[in-house]
């Protein structure tokens, strides 16, 4: 009422019991105030708080707020700036470990948000429009599935999302550079770019929900669209240094597109040493897996999966073949042929067949070996997996 008697034409965006003391003024043509005010719990710009103190001044149609201080279990909040008759503001705004999966659930922003974050900037706009510019650093959190370490950046942040020219996040050694803007009411939408360097690729499988034995290091670049709730990832990374499944990968490049689960793969080729692997199709987490591969005179040498004490393999092969099943369970078909293989000590002059491996089941279906003039023809199951005697 206040206020109101004063010419503004806006309430303050707070609501509890508050108590304090205020003197007023007043000349022939203005009115003066000074006071200050303390309130337990209660709510601050739409977000609890436990405590609140502040002073104010107000003189010509404007307020000014030389201090506040807000408290909410660990974290505080300090401001001080005015607040014009108009309801514009010019804030000074620091705060300390406030829990960002809290203030997302109480602003609308949803629970894909963790971690605590200490900022520091100047809240522009209006009462009903606040606009936050300025540094942020959080602490160890998450987005979504996708934990990370720390992060730290300038953003603008509004009610209905927020924008950045630059936020470095840090995961393990590795660590994103993101750009972009997102915004979380209305339809929504997410129009990010992301850098990746040496990125923990079992981190990203996890994050993913791929079943996947991985390590190494993942950099490239990807760009995140679609909405808060649905997601869309692509770009193309770079694994280096790696294992896949307890197979040593000097590198593996992927062109990919990610959305609501599903991994398309447009172009995968992992390499190591001189041979390389081919391949394409899609990755389902809760459906069939659908994947193509091929190589050309890979080196069996390479295989490092292969039990020694069980089969010792070398010489080059050309291989065709298709992963189905499922992410957890998944099947592999493949023909084969090879002008010098050489198993366990012998050479062949030729080998072709088909394989299959399943749940750690090599199965030769059949595979055909011919030195000289003798020919072998050989059908059967290998256990790649588990103790060999």
């Amino acid at each position: 009422e206040m206020l109101r008697r004063a010419g503004l034409s806006w309430t303050l965006p707070v609501q509890g019991l508050l108590s304090g003391s205020l003197a007023l003024g007043r000349t022939r043509d203005r009115l003066i105030a000074e006071g200050a005010a303390a309130m337990g719990r209660g709510r601050a710009g739409g977000i609890r708080v436990d405590a609140l103190e502040a002073g104010l001044w107000y003189l010509d149609g404007e307020v000014t707020l030389p201090y506040v201080v807000a408290a909410r279990d660990a974290a505080t909040v300090h401001a001080s700036g005015t607040i014009s008759r108009n309801g514009g503001v010019a804030i000074d705004l620091a705060t300390n470990d406030v829990n960002l999966r809290q203030v997302a659930r109480e602003t609308g922003l949803g629970p894909w948000l963790r971690g605590e974050v200490d900022a520091d900037g100047r809240v522009s706009g209006t009462l009903r429009q606040p606009v936050f510019n300025g540094a942020v650093a959080i602490g160890r959190g998450s987005v979504g599935p996708l934990a990370f370490d720390g992060a730290e950046g300038t953003v603008t942040v509004t009610r209905r999302g927020l924008a950045t020219p630059g936020l470095i996040v840090r995961d393990g050694v590795g660590s994103y550079f993101v750009s972009g803007s997102a915004r979380w009411t209305g339809p929504g939408f997410l129009d990010l770019a992301i850098d990746a360097r040496d990125i923990p690729a079992g981190g990203l499988a996890r994050a993913a929900d791929i079943p996947l034995d991985v390590t190494g290091g993942v950099s490239g670049r990807m760009t995140v669209g679609g909405t808060p709730g649905r997601p869309s990832v692509g770009g193309r990374l770079t694994l280096r240094e790696a294992r896949v499944e307890g197979q040593r990968v000097d590198e593996v490049t992927a062109a990919f597109r990610w959305q609501g689960g599903r991994l398309h793969l447009d172009q995968l080729q992992a390499r190591v040493g001189d041979s390389a692997v081919t391949a394409q199709g899609t990755i389902d987490r809760h459906g069939p897996l659908s994947l193509g591969f091929a190589a050309r005179g890979f080196d069996l040498t390479h295989l490092t999966v292969l039990p020694p004490q069980l089969l010792q393999a070398s010489g080059r092969v050309d291989l065709a073949g298709q992963i189905s099943g499922r992410a957890r369970a998944p099947v592999v078909a493949a023909t084969l042929s090879s002008k010098d293989l050489v198993l366990n000590g012998q050479g062949f002059d030729r080998a072709e067949g088909t394989v299959r491996w399943e749940r750690g089941l090599l199965h030769l279906a059949p595979l055909t070996l011919q030195e000289g003039e003798s020919t072998y023809t050989v059908r059967g199951t290998l256990a790649l997996a588990g103790p060999h005697t």
